[in-house]
């Protein structure tokens, strides 16, 4: 199964403006609508509970068959109301064991879209192929990190378009063992 995480950070390298807060109210019109692009090009999305609680009112009225939502809490328990049979479940898994259920169930490209301690988890595992980056021109000084734990990955540019003039995408991709040259790229000979 494909990985990738879809984010928006500003240019100081937050996730969130201030402590608790998502990106649903500072990223740009661009970058919504790129992410609602992105997001249809995947079959299935993992977040955790801070995510999922602090934008319910935004996922919940967009369940829908062909995208499902999976949401990591140690608590499934207290989501019971909210779930959603094949559309939006809560599990307790780590992350390797949800990628194998979901990629045992047919599901082939996951998009994971936050926050900070499950995006940890999943460097940690090494279970991420690509990030899908867009950075805003924005400084907030203080907000969560792409990442709250140590962990040291490399990854490739493949890829940089502008969403705005000011805006612009990444998309990096996670070079696996035996790979040469740059992926998403074609070879150039030398």
């Amino acid at each position: 199964m494909h990985v990738a995480i879809i984010a928006v950070q500003s240019i100081d390298g937050c996730i969130t403006r201030h402590r608790g807060e998502g990106a649903i109210g500072w990223a740009s019109e661009e970058d919504q609508q790129h992410f609602r692009r992105a997001l249809a090009t995947f079959d299935c999305a993992i977040f955790g509970a801070g995510t999922y609680r602090a934008d319910r009112d935004h996922i919940r009225p967009r369940v829908q068959p062909d995208l499902l939502r999976m949401v990591m809490t140690r608590n499934p328990d207290a989501f019971a109301g909210d779930g959603v049979a094949d559309q939006l479940e809560f599990t307790a898994q780590p992350p390797a064991d949800v990628v194998a259920e979901l990629s045992a169930r047919g599901r082939k490209r996951c998009a994971l879209l936050g926050g900070q301690q499950v995006y940890g988890q999943f460097f940690q595992e090494d279970l991420v192929d690509e990030l899908i980056l867009t950075l805003e021109p924005l400084i907030f000084g203080e907000g969560l990190r792409l990442c709250d734990q140590p962990v040291e990955r490399r990854f490739e540019l493949a890829e940089t378009s502008h969403l705005s003039p000011s805006t612009l995408l990444l998309r990096y991709m996670r070079r696996k063992k035996g790979e040469v040259g740059n992926p998403g790229r074609p070879s150039e000979g030398r």
